[in-house]
C-alpha cells in the first residue's frame, strides 16, 4: 500500500508518461492504451486489466494485461461493464464472484473497480481493473482509474482524429491513383466506414430519376440495382440535396421506403454528393443501433462526399478522353491506311482506263461486235 504522498506522485507520473508516450508513438492509440492499462493496474495494486472501447454500439477489448482477447466484443447487455454505458458512473465491486452479469477472462478474479472513459459527456470506453483478493479497492484508487480514464479518452479523442485525417488521405490517395471506377467506389465506401466506426455502407450514381448501386459492402448481390428516387431513402437526400439522418427506419413514415438489403439495421444516413450545385450520387450507410449517427459522422462524411464528388468528376473527364483518344486513334488508322486504299483505288482507275482504251481501240479497228455500238 502507497502513502499518501507517493500515491499521488505515481498518478502524476503516470499522466505525464502518458502524455509524453501519446506523442512519441505517432499518436497510436495501441500502445498508449497499453501503456495507461499498464500504469492503471500498477498503482491501483491490481492484478489483472482490461481497456475496452465503445463505438456507440459494442464494447471492444482494445488492450489486456494478459495481451489476450484484443478486438474480442462484448454486447453491453451481456456484460457488467455495460451498466456504466447508462450510470456514466464508475463502480467498484468487492467481489463479483456471484454476480452473473461479470465477464470472466482472468480465472482468479475477484474484486472489479471499473471506470467511464468520458470526453465532453460521451463515453469513449471503460478502463476496467480487477483483484484476485477481495475488496482490493479504495478511494485513492478510484481516483486513481478516474485521472486515467480522463487521460486514455484524451488520447483516444486525439488518436482518432490523427487517424480520420489519415483515411481522408488516403481515400484522397486512392481516387489519384486509380482508374478503375468500382474499385475506387469501393474504396471511398470502405474508408467511410473507417471514419465513422460504421457496419454497412452503399456508393449510389444518380441516372435520370434512379440511383443505382455502383458499390456496396455486405450482400454483393445488389450491385447495378436501380432505385427510383421516389422510393427510397437515399432519394430523400437527393430531393433535399441535404443530409438525411433517419434514427429508426422502423417508424411509419419512413418504413416504406426502407429497402432491406443487409438485414438487421435501425438507423440510416444518407449524404448527398454534390457537383457544380447538381446531386450525382449519394453515400449511404447503415446500423444495426438505433439513433447511431451523429453530428461528427455527417461531417466527416461530407469531407468524404466532397472527395467522391471529384472522383467521380474526374472519371468523367478521363471518360471523354478516352473517347476523344479512340477517335483519334481511329482517324489516324484511317490516315495509315488512306495510302493503300489510294494505291488500290488508282489501281482500278488504270484498269477502268486500260478496258476502254483497249475497246475504243477495237471500235476504230471495226473490230468490235454490233451491241458495242448500240
Amino acid at each position: 500500500m502507497y502513502k499518501q504522498e507517493d500515491f499521488y506522485k505515481k498518478v502524476l507520473e503516470a499522466v505525464n508518461e502518458i502524455s509524453s508516450f501519446l506523442i512519441s508513438s505517432d499518436f497510436n492509440l495501441e500502445s498508449v492504451l497499453s501503456v495507461t492499462l499498464k500504469k492503471a493496474v500498477e498503482i491501483a495494486e491490481g492484478t489483472y486489466g482490461q481497456i475496452l472501447l465503445y463505438d456507440g454500439y459494442k464494447l471492444k477489448i482494445a488492450a489486456s494485461t494478459n495481451g489476450e482477447n484484443i478486438n474480442h466484443e462484448l454486447s453491453p447487455s451481456d456484460c457488467l461493464c455495460g451498466e456504466i454505458l447508462t450510470t456514466k458512473k464508475l463502480f467498484n465491486i468487492p467481489n463479483v464472484s456471484n454476480d452473473k452479469r461479470f465477464s470472466r477472462f482472468f480465472s482468479d478474479s475477484v474484486s472489479e473497480l471499473a471506470v467511464p472513459m468520458l470526453q465532453n459527456g460521451k463515453i469513449l470506453g471503460i478502463i476496467n481493473i480487477e483483484s484476485s483478493k477481495e475488496n482490493a479497492f479504495s478511494e485513492n484508487h478510484e481516483r486513481l482509474a478516474e485521472t486515467l480514464a480522463l487521460q486514455a479518452a484524451h488520447a483516444v479523442k486525439i488518436a482518432k482524429i490523427y487517424s480520420q485525417g489519415k483515411i481522408l488521405s488516403d481515400i484522397k490517395e486512392a481516387i489519384v491513383q486509380n482508374r478503375k471506377e468500382n474499385e475506387i467506389y469501393s474504396k471511398i465506401i470502405d474508408g467511410a466506414l473507417k471514419l465513422i466506426d460504421g457496419k454497412a455502407g452503399q456508393f449510389l450514381i444518380k441516372r435520370g430519376e434512379s440511383l443505382i448501386i455502383a458499390a456496396t459492402t455486405g450482400n454483393e448481390k445488389i450491385m447495378a440495382t436501380y432505385e427510383n428516387i421516389d422510393s427510397c431513402i437515399s432519394g430523400l437526400a437527393v430531393k433535399s440535396k441535404a443530409p438525411v439522418n433517419i434514427g429508426d427506419i422502423t417508424k411509419n413514415e419512413y418504413k416504406p421506403l426502407y429497402k432491406s438489403y443487409l438485414g438487421n439495421i435501425r438507423s440510416e444516413l444518407s449524404i448527398p454528393i454534390i457537383d457544380d450545385g447538381e446531386v450525382i450520387g449519394v453515400l449511404n450507410f447503415e446500423h444495426p443501433k438505433t439513433d447511431f449517427f451523429e453530428e461528427e459522422h455527417i461531417k466527416l462524411l461530407q469531407a468524404t462526399a466532397n472527395l467522391a464528388a471529384i472522383a467521380m468528376r474526374d472519371l468523367k473527364i478521363a471518360a471523354k478522353f478516352r473517347d476523344g483518344l479512340s477517335d483519334i486513334k481511329a482517324l489516324l488508322k484511317e490516315m495509315e491506311e488512306f495510302p493503300n486504299k489510294l494505291s488500290s483505288a488508282l489501281v482500278n482507275v488504270r484498269k477502268i482506263t486500260e478496258f476502254f482504251e483497249e475497246k475504243n481501240e477495237k471500235a476504230q479497228n471495226g473490230l468490235l461486235p454490233p451491241a458495242w455500238y448500240v
